[in-house]
């Protein structure tokens, strides 16, 4: 970027060697003026993520993101747990796939909350028992048709 002009040769005064344009009054005799540049600032910008009520949790860098740069944002639920709600700085968002791109023209807050996945119970055909009774039951360990054994003699 633009730092200031600089008389290299001659002898002339600049009306303000801090601006990108400048004038001066120009000498009977050669003057040589040339601007120099100084390295731009960069701005970077930091991400805070936060879990609401756990269930899960939430990747991404956090200090340093460049200005104009893309952070990608991980999100894990727990098992049986599923993406309910994600806010970047306050605005409901969307999530695809449980990633979020995240432009840095910010700092940038993303906050996640979780939900347990309705489960549908898939009971199996076959009995299951244990001394007193017998049921059919669901991979999740719910059982239903429940009932104590009965014993008919047959002769």
């Amino acid at each position: 970027m633009f730092d200031k002009w600089v008389v290299e040769r001659g002898n002339t005064t600049l009306e303000d060697a801090n601006s990108e344009t400048t004038t001066f009054i120009m000498p009977d005799s050669e003057v040589s003026v040339k601007a120099t540049y100084k390295n731009a600032p960069v701005t970077t910008y930091s991400l805070t993520t936060q879990v609401n009520g756990g269930h899960g949790t939430i990747s991404a860098s956090k200090t340093g993101l460049t200005e104009g740069s893309t952070e990608t944002v991980t999100f894990t639920p727990d098992d049986g747990y599923e993406i309910d709600l994600v806010t970047v700085n306050g605005v409901v968002t969307d999530v695809l796939s449980n990633i979020l791109n995240v432009t840095m023209d910010a700092d940038k807050t993303v906050i996640v909350t979780y939900k347990s996945i309705p489960h549908t119970h898939s009971y199996g055909a076959d009995w299951k028992s244990d001394a007193d009774n017998h049921w059919h039951e669901c991979p999740c360990g719910d059982r239903k048709d429940t009932a104590a054994h009965t014993f008919k003699w047959v002769i």
